[in-house]
């Protein structure tokens, strides 16, 4: 990497500014608490948020993107700007049923979107769905291409291009990669890099359980189509549920680390495995030279602000500190002028100033049209509140009315006593 100050200039910056090649290495954090620090396990978080386009999914869709141009199958006049346009919706997609806000945000990057019926999750060989007409699309239409992310080995040799050598060269000791499993492509490309570099490296592929749907990672079932050969990588899987994934992923965005659901699913699904491994007295066999067993998985894969709803409807209103005046929330929508407001010293000579009594705003008199010694415009202040609830001082004027059609007393009173002293 030839940029350490970070600086993307010229007819290439934004095809710079996405390339890894061009980029530090994406942070590695670890975490300082987790159920198996007395056992001296060590676990890292790949921040794959620290992307430009910030989810895991830019990698593969850019890695596509450049082999096309490096292979000339992709042209064009642009400086990159046309493959950029194309990685960051690719980042942001989404399966039915999809939110509002998904929506939203798809269609904030220009996507032009077509939905379809059926599961949340459908195998890409399904004839009915998404995945099979965006294929069909790419295959018939001329003004279409598809890269096909579950069958398109350039989907894992982007983990192998730049996720696994990061890894590696940032954490040579590591014995553990675990990470969720949808397309399989992180897992593919890293775990095989990892693989070949430290052969006694186990891979944790981490699953949502059966008949459960967590955004992003798939059961096991539904993957067996994906032509990618995960199942040659992973050693061993784990299965976790949505309601685990999400709480977990809540815990960790509120120490720092972001990620979505998705990533709490890969965080539980290593938790599980070390777990394991701990009964059956097998934690020894994972040590370093140090003695200490160091674990990544990819954490951080997507933002979690896209999901936000989610967690609420998941995990429940007991897991998020109460809303104090939640009444107020529909309440006072509209801009707010800052000549609206007069301090108190302001009001009060606007009410000294009345002499007359007033009338409602419905049938205004020239008697109301009093104004105080800086020329201010008429004003007629409202107190719409219940009439036991109103102090028990009168103002220097009032006058009150009552509407013959809703029976409704609505009481014309100035705010001296309310100014003055705050009850």
């Amino acid at each position: 990497m030839s940029n350490p100050m970070n600086v993307f200039s010229g007819k290439n910056a934004l095809v710079d500014y996405y390339n890894p090649d061009c980029n530090p290495p994406l942070p590695l954090v670890e975490l300082p608490h987790h159920p198996f620090v007395a056992d001296g396990v060590r676990i890292y978080a790949k921040m794959m948020t620290a992307l430009p386009a910030g989810n895991v999914k830019a990698l593969p869709a850019l890695n596509m993107l450049l082999r096309g141009r490096e292979e000339g199958s992709i042209t064009e006049q642009t400086g990159g700007l046309s493959s950029i346009a194309l990685v960051i919706p690719s980042s942001r997609s989404a399966s039915s049923p999809i939110y509002s806000a998904k929506i939203n945000l798809l269609r904030f990057f220009g996507l032009e979107l077509t939905l379809f019926g059926g599961p949340a999750q459908v195998e890409p060989a399904d004839v009915n769905g998404g995945i099979f007409a965006a294929l069909k699309d790419g295959h018939e239409r001329p003004d279409y291409h598809c890269p096909g992310q579950y069958s398109n080995p350039q989907n894992s040799e982007a983990h192998e291009r730049w996720t696994g050598p990061q890894i590696l060269a940032q954490l040579p000791d590591i014995s553990v990669f675990a990470a969720a499993l949808g397309t399989s492509g992180t897992m593919t490309g890293t775990g095989a890099y990892l693989k070949r570099n430290r052969p006694n490296l186990v891979n944790v592929g981490v699953f949502t359980a059966p008949r459960d749907r967590v955004p992003g990672p798939r059961p096991i079932d539904l993957i067996q189509s994906v032509d990618l050969p995960w199942g040659d990588v992973i050693d061993c899987s784990e299965h976790v549920d949505s309601h685990s994934a999400y709480k977990a992923s809540l815990e960790l965005c509120r120490i720092g680390l972001l990620g979505g659901p998705s990533s709490g699913l890969a965080y539980v699904g290593l938790l599980k495995y070390l777990q394991k491994q701990k009964d059956a007295g097998g934690l020894n066999k994972l040590r370093d030279a140090r003695g200490n067993i160091s674990c990544r998985r990819v954490y951080c894969v997507r933002f979690t602000l896209q999901y936000i709803g989610e967690y609420v409807s998941k995990l429940g209103e007991s897991e998020f500190p109460p809303i104090h005046n939640s009444e107020l929330l529909n309440v006072d929508t509209y801009p707010y002028g800052v000549d609206w407001k007069i301090s108190a010293k302001t009001a009060q000579r606007k009410i000294n100033s009345y002499r007359a009594p007033l009338t409602p705003p419905s049938s205004p008199t020239q008697s109301d049209a009093s104004t105080d010694d800086e020329g201010d415009k008429p004003v007629i202040v409202l107190d719409l509140r219940e009439i036991g609830s109103l102090p028990r001082v009168n103002a220097p004027t009032y006058n009150t009315s009552q509407s013959a059609q809703s029976r409704r007393l609505i009481r014309f009173r100035t705010l001296r006593h309310w100014l003055v002293n705050g009850d």
